[in-house]
């Protein structure tokens, strides 16, 4: 479908999903979140991006500043972030977001949904159906003061998670962030504590089997260069 409007934002979180990846950041003029879509999919769950690239071919990172030309709001249940590309259309990288900008950004005080119900392994990680709250979205951007990164094995196959304190509750979630998941899997490490301070993003994924689950999307540390 053809744009009909464009959204300028800071990328916050890449990570794995499916085939393809899933974009997530706040917008430039008021610092709301935007989680872009490729609605044009057919499939049960909200879509993978599959054409999220600049002109030059390249693929966004996380702290680019995107311009994405868009078609219309696609929120779905809780997820009321979302928002349809345009097919195929070019992305348009403007620039980078430093760590200060980052920390501007970061929801101070903001809660993690609803907590104490914990999948096998994990911890606080998901939230029942039946008591989502579109009104509460989907995402959100934390400061910590340390994050914990393990490897575990999920079906037989390596994985990596999180452990971290915030607001007095513990939790344990799946990171999904691309470049984490590609260093650490790489690598013969099997844990390593990250000192603060640290950003993350977390979103709230689509129902699975009556829950939603808590990822680590996007991990942001002072002065790193995203590669990927």
């Amino acid at each position: 479908m053809t744009a009909t409007f464009t959204e300028q934002f800071v990328c916050l979180a890449k990570s794995r999903k499916n085939q393809g990846c899933c974009i997530a950041g706040k917008r430039l003029n008021d610092g709301s979140w935007i989680r872009p879509v490729d609605d044009h999919i057919v499939s049960a769950f909200m879509p993978p991006l599959l054409h999220a690239r600049y002109e030059n071919g390249l693929v966004p990172k996380v702290l680019d500043i995107i311009e994405v030309p868009c078609v219309a709001p696609k929120p779905r249940d809780h997820q009321v972030e979302n928002v349809e590309i345009a097919y195929r259309a070019p992305w348009k990288k403007l620039g980078r977001a430093s760590w200060e900008d980052v920390v501007a950004l970061v929801d101070v005080g903001a809660d993690l949904w609803v907590n104490g119900h914990s999948s096998t392994g994990k911890l606080n990680d998901r939230v029942p159906e039946t008591v989502l709250d579109p009104t509460q979205g989907s995402l959100r951007l934390l400061q910590l003061d340390s994050l914990l990164l393990y490897r575990r094995h999920k079906k037989n196959k390596p994985c990596v998670q999180a452990h971290f304190e915030y607001q007095g509750e513990e939790y344990k979630l799946d990171v999904t962030d691309t470049r984490v998941e590609k260093e650490f899997l790489l690598s013969s490490v099997v844990s390593v504590e990250i000192p603060g301070p640290v950003v993350v993003c977390v979103s709230l994924g689509e129902v699975f089997n009556g829950f939603a689950y808590k990822l680590i999307a996007g991990v942001i540390l002072p002065k790193r260069q995203e590669n990927s």
